[in-house]
């Protein structure tokens, strides 16, 4: 079952107007559908995104957008973060901080989701990350130029750190 079904379909906002022309890709369409078929409240007035992946935690922004331009012809769009979410290393779910300006002691409660929601945000994350790096690693990138290894098939029974 995908997180996708008819009677759950919500509606993106546009959210390309105020910044670029750039595509939605799968991958935010399905954290879209994950957040705002959460249990997080007031979660219609705000966007949320992939703010960074650090050692294996997937760290989400929940955000709104304003505008501070007193002209109508020219926006100036800032935007306020209004949460912080986490996907620990464990993957076992969503995550909200409760004190996100404390990064000391930092409080996390577990917010209700869809479980197919979550499996396919993870799916669609775990293979974009596999793509990136296939594309950015080279055979060549691992070795430095002039490098010589000598190795032999007896090479396999000594201690890999003296080879």
């Amino acid at each position: 079952m995908s997180c996708e079904s008819k009677k759950d379909k919500i509606e993106l906002k546009n959210t390309t107007v105020l910044t670029s022309t750039r595509e939605i890709s799968d991958c935010e369409k399905i954290l879209f559908q994950l957040f705002y078929t959460s249990d997080f409240e007031n979660k219609e007035k705000y966007e949320v995104r992939i703010d960074n992946i650090r050692n294996d935690t997937i760290i989400i922004k929940a955000f709104t957008r304003n505008n501070l331009s007193d002209n109508p012809k020219t926006q100036e769009i800032v935007e306020s973060v209004v949460g912080w979410f986490v996907i620990p290393p464990k993957r076992d779910g969503l995550y909200v901080s409760l004190n996100a300006l404390d990064p000391i002691e930092p409080n996390f409660k577990k917010i209700k989701t869809k479980q197919n929601c979550f499996r396919d945000f993870l799916n669609c994350n775990n293979q974009k990350q596999t793509n990136k790096i296939k594309d950015e690693i080279k055979f060549t990138d691992l070795f430095n130029e002039g490098t010589n290894i000598d190795f032999a098939p007896n090479d396999l029974n000594k201690n890999p750190s003296k080879i």
